[in-house]
This record gives C-alpha cells, structure tokens and sequence, in this order.
C-alpha cells in the first residue's frame, strides 16, 4: 500500500513539472470493424485544459471503395483572437506537409480514405500576434480540410469569383455578308480588321486600280454616295494587228503576146504574180473585250474576260475576156516542169478568178489575282504587286478559197479549192501584276505566260464542173490544188507557249468611273496558217477524174508558223 502511493505521488511529481505549453501532435490510425467496414474517425481538441476524446458516430453503411480518394475544402484562416491552446487543422494526408488538392466534383465529399492522419497545431503565445488593419485581405493560399463524411454536415462554403472592374462589352457577329459605310463614306467590315479594306493599309488604296474598298476617291467624295463596291465591269474596244499570212503565188500574168504554154508561169519572161507570195489580213482589225471582276477580300480577287476580234477578209478577184491574161501556175510533177492553168487568154480563153482569206481571232480566260505586297508612301505614291494563276483560251480560225471559171466555145470549167484551218490553244495561265498611282492617275502592268497545247485542224477540199456546150454539167474530186492525194481533214497537237505583256493608264474620271488606254502584245510559238497547207507541185493524171501516174501530189504535210498580236485599246470601267 505504501509503495502505491509513492508511486503516484512520484507521477504527480513529475506532471508538475512539465511545462504548460508544449505542442503535442497525434496520429491516429482507425480500421473499420471486418464486418461493417464502416469509417471511424476520431476528433480532438486541446484547450487550456485536456479534453476527453469524443466518439462520432460511425456513418452509414456504404459498399466498400476499391480505390481511396481524397477530397479537400478550404476552410477559414484561424482568427487571432483565439484563445490560448485553439486548435488550427492543418493538414490532412497519407503524411505530414503534403499539399492539399480541391475536391473535383460534389460527389467525392461523401467518400474518404479509410485510414486518416491528422495534424494539430497549438499556438503557444496568441497574443504575439498584432490586430491585422480594417480590410486585409484574406491569405493567398488558404488553408484546407478534409469535407465532411456525414451527410448532415452543412454545405461547403463556396468563394464567389471577383467581379470584373467594367462590364464586358456586347458579343458581336464575326462577319458580314458585305462591307458597311459610315457616314465618312469608309467602309467597315470585321473581317478585314481595318477600316474600308485597302484604306486601312493606306488611304484609299489604289485610287487608279485596285482600290474598290477604299473610300478615298482620288478627290473630295462627302456627297456622292459609296466610292466603290466589291464589283466591277469594264468594256474596250481594241485596235490590234496580227501577223499575216502568206500562201505562195495563186494567180499570175504576162503580157498579150506570151506563148500559151509560158503565159502565166514562174519564171518565165514577164509573168507577174496578182495574188500570193506576200502577208494579208495583216492590217488592223477592230475589236472588244469585256473584263468581269469581284473582290474576295482586300489582298484577293477573281477576274474574267473574254474578248474577239472583227473577222478580216482579204482576197483578189478579176473578170477578164481574154486579155489581161490570167492563169494559175503550178509545178507539174507529170513533166517536171513549172506550168499553169489558164483562165483567160486572147482569142480563146475568157474567164474570172476569187480568192479569199478571212481570219477570226477570239480568247477567253480567268484568274485569281493574289497580293504579295502593297503600300505607300508620304508623298501620295502607292504601289501593289500580285502574283496571277487561272485559265486561257485562245482560238484563230482560218478559211482559205479559190474559185476560178472558163469558158472557151467547148463549154466551162469551173475548179474549187478550199484551205480551212482552225487553232485552238488550252492551258494554264500564271503571272505578275504591278501597279503604281499617284492622284487620279495609275499606270498597270500585267505579265502573263500561258502554258498548254495547241489543237490544230487542217480541212481541204476540192472540186471541179465541167460543162459541155449544150450537155449537163459534170462534178469530178479535185480543183487544181486540191487534189484527191491531199484532200481530207487532219488533226494535229502539241506542246505551246503564249506570253503577253498588257499595261493600262488610268484616270478616275467619278467615284465609279474610270477611263484607260493601254497596248497589249501577245505571242503564239505554234499555229497552223491556211495558205502555209497549200502545195503547189501537182500531179495533173489525177484531175477530172483521172487516175493518178507517176508521182502523187499534192501531199499533204503539217505546216506550223508563229503568231504575234498586238494593237491598243481604250475603255471604261464601272464599279458598283
């Protein structure tokens, strides 16, 4: 007995002399019951005087978790009016000092880890802390707990996010179906990201060429309405020249007294050449062309045009009675001599020759034009290049004829010969576009190179009538050119090239319309001329019917020549 309570005096002892304020951490570490599994967790607060632990009551039975999930909320700074000893959570994780993580759903609060470490911190002098001043704000990291694990635990408490300083300003429609004028007569439009398109970039753009989304017009422009639109339509007339063709000598003369035999023969004393051996449709022909245009957007546009050129006809036509003399001349395969057919002779012959050549030159094309570059500068000067790609066609069709009559007391005979030739160009077309203005004025140049093939088409024909004094007339294949050794339609195609320069000055005449004039010039490697397919060495067993001896011709060979066109052109273009 008496060592019992030496004992216990021993233990008073010792507690006496332990200090008050000594900071004590726990860990506890609960494990449900086998059979419930249910979560025990335990609570403990420490003031001034040592509390009993308090049992919770163990939550609902819920199916067990496979996998442990921590869930966290944040929870109020500890107020530093707290009395000595408060209890500060700190802390709740598999180990001391591990970073807290916000709870990402609801749903998880209600569940927790089955084995919990807890952290307490006791404040050992609370009155060192000073009043914080009115408004301190909170903490920037605040501090978390775990959420509650009873359902009747209240709600967390939510922060609500900071309001912003200024209300945010209204959503607006990220395009427009057009571009929009103000009242300063500029456009606006969302989508370019500066004012009026190219006026944005500098004023007004181009005020010659590609400025139809500025509103600059070159000139005061307060009351006339919007400048110019995303469209425009331009129409010239053309002036252009092509290179002529040459087909060899087709009708001939000699003085009255030559021989038969040498009337009218190459070579032979005084025979002269009426019609061949020089360029015709050669001079200038009239034209149009007509230019459709919309712009995508400031940097972009698509462009079409189409244009034709008069058909030009040129040609030689003669009646004669017999003197001058007129003939046809030829090399005879069948004597190996140059000859001639005669038309009109002294005394025997008289007759009437007509040859005639029309020419048609049509085109047609579209390209996009992309800008590589643009600006200007403080002194009014502006300037752009493009970069052009798109499509061409180009089409020359030509027809060639020869019609000759005589009538000598026998009866008539009448020849044909046709030449129809038609050449049309397919194919790529790419480039550069530069363009430079100052005030109302803007100078254009346009590069293009067409690259593609060439269908070229030979067609001749040939026929010859013969009419017997008082008898019915007798067609035969074959006029004197045109003979069944070459008659017949021949296709051919090839690899070709058409490069072309065009330059334009421009005046803006009004807000929407503009006047120009330019010269343009173009080059075709590869087409088939009519009178480039004739031959003259002819083998004459075959005509009227005959049967061909000796050797065949005319033959027939593809003949390719060159084309260059060039000329002026004038117009107007209108922009809505």
């Amino acid at each position: 007995m008496k060592a019992t309570h030496r004992s216990l005096a021993a233990i008073l002892l010792v507690g006496a002399l332990l200090p008050t304020d000594m900071i004590s951490a726990q860990t506890y570490e609960d494990v449900p019951p086998a059979r419930s599994r249910r979560q025990v967790v335990y609570e403990e607060v420490y003031d001034e005087q040592e509390a009993e632990p308090v049992r919770r009551a163990p939550a609902a039975r819920r199916p067990p978790v496979t996998r442990p999930v921590r869930t966290w909320e944040p929870v109020q700074p500890r107020s530093p009016q707290a009395g000595f000893g408060s209890v500060q959570r700190v802390a709740y994780g598999e180990g001391f000092g591990m970073a807290p993580a916000r709870p990402a759903a609801a749903a998880q609060r209600r569940t927790r880890a089955t084995v919990s470490r807890a952290n307490y911190q006791v404040e050992s002098s609370p009155f060192d802390t000073p009043e914080p001043p009115p408004n301190e704000p909170t903490p920037a990291e605040p501090l978390y707990e775990p959420a509650p694990s009873t359902r009747s635990a209240p709600p967390p408490r939510s922060v609500p996010a900071p309001r912003s300083s200024a209300p945010s300003a209204p959503r607006t429609r990220s395009s427009a179906p057009a571009p929009i004028m103000d009242e300063g007569g500029n456009y606006i439009s969302e989508d370019y990201g500066f004012d009026g398109g190219f006026d944005g970039g500098f004023d007004g753009g181009f005020d010659g060429g590609f400025d139809d989304y500025g509103a600059d017009c070159g000139f005061p422009c307060d009351d006339c309405g919007p400048c110019r639109g995303p469209m425009y339509v331009r129409g010239e007339y053309l002036l252009w020249w092509l290179t002529g063709d040459t087909s060899p000598p087709l009708v001939t003369t000699s003085p009255s007294s030559t021989a038969p035999a040498l009337a009218g023969v190459i070579g032979a004393p005084g025979t002269t050449v009426l019609y061949g051996g020089d360029p015709v449709n050669n001079t200038g022909r009239s034209g149009a062309r007509i230019t459709a245009g919309w712009w995508i957007n400031p940097t972009k546009r698509i462009e079409a045009e189409v244009f034709g050129l008069g058909g030009q006809t040129s040609g030689f036509f003669q009646d004669s009675p017999g003197d001058p003399i007129l003939a046809r001349p030829f090399f005879n395969l069948h004597t190996g001599l140059p000859a001639s057919q005669l038309i009109a002779y002294p005394g025997e012959f008289s007759g009437n020759i007509d040859v005639r050549e029309t020419s048609n030159f049509v085109g047609a094309g579209v390209q996009f034009m992309h800008a590589l570059a643009y600006g200007g500068g403080s002194n009014g000067f502006r300037h752009r290049f493009d970069f052009l790609y798109g499509f061409r066609y180009l089409g020359l069709y030509e027809n060639l004829t020869v019609n000759d009559t005589a009538t000598s007391i026998a009866g008539t005979l009448s020849g044909f010969d046709g030449f129809k030739t038609s050449n049309s160009f397919f194919g790529g077309n790419i480039g550069t576009a530069f363009e430079a203005s100052r005030g109302r004025w803007t100078w254009l140049t346009i590069g293009r190179l067409g690259l593609g093939g060439t269908a070229e088409r030979v067609s001749i024909t040939g026929n010859s009538v013969a009419t017997v004094a008082g008898g019915t007339p007798v067609t035969t294949s074959g006029g004197l050119l045109a003979m069944p050794s070459n008659i017949g339609t021949y296709s051919h195609s090839g690899f070709t090239l058409v490069p072309q320069l065009e330059t334009k000055l421009t005046f803006v005449l009004t807000p929407t319309i503009r006047l120009m004039v330019g010269y343009d010039i173009m080059y075709w490697t590869r087409v088939a001329r009519p009178g480039q397919q004739i031959s003259t060495f002819v083998n004459t067993t075959q005509g009227s019917g005959g049967t061909l001896t000796g050797t065949p011709g005319p033959l027939f060979g593809f003949r390719e020549t060159q084309l260059l066109v060039q000329g002026l052109s004038t117009g107007v273009e209108f922009r809505f």
